[in-house]
This record gives structure tokens, sequence and C-alpha cells, in this order.
């Protein structure tokens, strides 16, 4: 069975210990709208089961359903975007590559005008959080199966086709 956990009233009605194939989608959230513009549009249409943790009134009770999603799937994505500052979700993403997990990165550097209340002065200190997640999602020395893509759609398809392929 796939799950395709939008809020915590899906997850309720299908388990997470059936969960086979998903795709975590972690990374930036509000204001962003990636998961719901593209990834969740593709995966849908390519029927692969996925666990967004994006919900409108998200509550520390799901703390526990988004660690059992990311543990139970098998790829996780993430794409840390150039309107939010990412800071959590670029360490969570590193310690998913550490650990040896099936990692789909998508990694926006900030430049130009403020974004969203950042401001300039703080956007070499964030391009350097993400240069450094880069690095180690491609250094061999430190990269397990970390694989880093230039758009979300790219990264949707590589995801898609690598879902495919373990299938098979």
């Amino acid at each position: 069975m796939t799950f395709f956990g939008c809020t915590s009233e899906t997850a309720a009605e299908k388990p997470l210990k059936k969960v086979r194939q998903t795709v975590f989608l972690g990374g930036s959230c509000n204001p962003t709208t990636w998961r719901h513009d593209v990834a969740i549009p593709l995966l849908i249409a390519n029927r692969v089961g996925f666990y967004n943790p994006q919900v409108d009134d998200w509550d520390e009770g799901l703390v526990t359903l988004e660690a059992a999603a990311k543990e139970e799937s098998e790829h996780l994505l993430f794409v840390i975007d150039n309107q939010t500052r990412g800071i959590a979700s670029i360490a969570e993403a590193g310690v998913c590559i550490g650990a040896g997990r099936t990692v789909h990165l998508v990694l926006q550097e900030f430049e130009g005008d403020a974004v969203n209340g950042i401001l300039p002065a703080e956007f070499r200190d964030l391009n350097r959080g993400r240069a450094y997640l880069r690095g180690m999602a491609t250094d061999p020395k430190t990269r397990r199966n970390a694989v880093v893509y230039g758009s979300v759609e790219e990264a949707v398809r590589g995801v898609i086709a690598a879902v495919r392929a373990a299938a098979s």
C-alpha cells in the first residue's frame, strides 16, 4: 500500500507500517509551494507514494508521525530553497546523508534583494550552509546515497526513476 500523506487525518487512515517505495518531502516549508506546485502532481501522476509534512495547522503532535514517515520512506527529497533560511532542513538532510539514507537534494542559493524578511547581509552565511551540505552530498569520501539536482522538477523526476528502478 502506498501512502499519500497530506494531513494527520489521512495518516490515521493509512498506517505507516504499510508504506513501500515512498518519498518523504522534506525541506523548506511556508511560504514555499514547491510540494503542491511541482512534486505532488508529478508523484501522483506517476503513482509514487509520498508523505508531505507541510500542513496548514502544524503542531508538536505531528513530530512523531513525521519521524515515522521519514524512517519508513526509502527516498528522502529535501528542497532547500531561497525563500526560507532552511537551517533546520540543512541539518536534517546532513544527518540523513551521514546515516547513509537515500537523499535527493535541491539547494537554491540566496542572491539579490531581501526575501521574506531575510536580509542580504545574511545571504553569505546561509549560502555557506548550503555549500557545506552540497559538498557533503557530492564528496566521494562522505557521500553515500545522495544526489544533488538543479531544480525541483529534475529532482522529482530523479526520485521517480529511482523508485521505478528499485521496483523492477
